[in-house]
């Protein structure tokens, strides 16, 4: 609920807290005539009591508006949070891209890319591995009977992918990161 609607509501709901009603007199007329107290005394009771109704009633509009602006902060720190957490995980991306040349070349010299198993090997011929260069082979979609891949370099040249099922035909996707 919104804090207009809240105070509305309030104000709505305790507008009798701010003026005295008809039946309210008529009330502290019965008493004086009945003798149990003045109709001045009766007049201030009822007075004392509307002013507590109010006091109560700014109470109450005062919390709502305090609470509302405590809403608003949460969501508003909520957001910033959310939207550090996702520039320092770009940041980051982009860190681990420089350092480890996840964006470079493609083609001949790719850093990433797929291949398919033929009898359980693949050869990637790629000139940019090194002996610093981490192969990372991942199936991507099973073929034949499938088997723990392995990879090996040669530095300059290429890499192979290797099944430990010979029958194993997958398609794998790899990854070269060179450690620094």
């Amino acid at each position: 609920m919104e804090l207009t609607d809240s105070i509305t509501d309030i104000l709505l709901s305790g507008s009798t807290a701010q003026k005295t009603e008809p039946t309210d007199i008529a009330s502290a007329m019965l008493r004086a005539k009945a003798g149990r107290s003045s109709y001045g005394e009766e007049l201030n009771r009822i007075k004392a009591q509307k002013i507590s109704e109010s006091q109560n009633l700014m109470k109450t509009m005062t919390w709502l508006m305090e609470r509302q602006s405590k809403d608003a902060a949460l969501k508003r720190q909520d957001e910033l949070d959310r939207r550090t957490a996702r520039n320092q995980m770009a940041a980051f991306a982009s860190q681990q891209i420089e350092k480890y040349d996840l964006a470079g070349g493609v083609g001949a010299n790719a850093r990433m890319g797929v291949a398919t198993l033929v009898a359980g090997t693949v050869t990637v011929a790629n000139t940019s591995v090194t002996a610093n260069t981490r192969v990372a082979p991942f199936r991507q979609a099973g073929g034949g009977t499938l088997g723990d891949l392995s990879a090996t370099k040669i530095n300059g040249t290429s890499f192979t992918i290797t099944s430990s099922s010979n029958t194993d035909t997958s398609t794998v996707a790899w990854l070269l990161i060179d450690a620094a």
